[in-house]
């Protein structure tokens, strides 16, 4: 093997390892964070929807920048494996295996990443497709129909 071009793989791999490690590194952190409401605001109470869906548009930009840091480590998977392919030996049917295992580790975790994220603003426009803000507008709250006020499934729901 010439020693510039090793060198120069050295380099990348590297490189790519560092985006790697990074990329995990932020995303899990920025994940725990949120989860731990310490970079979000505190969830709400499960049963208050309209409130928990304010709750999850608040968090969404936090959860999207943990996604797209956690794909691109993904996605440096596919170039470390060629780093590695090349700094293995001669080409062989090992090295080849072993350059699209980490070509299909990277781009399965890529693509599962960015079906999260389309998943992600699915939920935070569950209640409204166009994502207007209509306040106090609706309530999931049962009611009761006209003339079943009386009604004593209706009883404790009053306000």
């Amino acid at each position: 093997m010439d020693t510039v071009s090793s060198a120069g793989w050295s380099s990348i791999g590297r490189t790519l390892a560092f985006v790697y490690a990074a990329g995990w590194f932020a995303g899990t952190w920025i994940f725990t964070l949120v989860s731990f409401a310490i970079i979000a605001p505190q969830p709400p109470d499960a049963a208050d929807r309209v409130a928990h869906y304010a709750y999850e548009r608040a968090v969404y930009p936090q959860l999207y920048v943990a996604v797209v840091c956690i794909a691109v480590a993904m996605l440096s998977l596919i170039g470390l494996g060629l780093v590695l392919r090349h700094s293995l030996g001669r080409d062989g049917a090992r090295q080849q295996l072993m350059a699209a295992a980490f070509a299909a580790a990277g781009l399965f975790g890529a693509i599962w990443l960015f079906l999260t994220i389309g998943l992600l603003q699915a939920v935070v426009n569950v209640f409204d497709p166009w994502a207007r803000d209509r306040g106090e507008y609706y309530s999931l709250d049962w009611k009761a129909r006209a003339g079943a006020e009386g009604d004593e499934a209706f009883a404790n729901n009053k306000k």
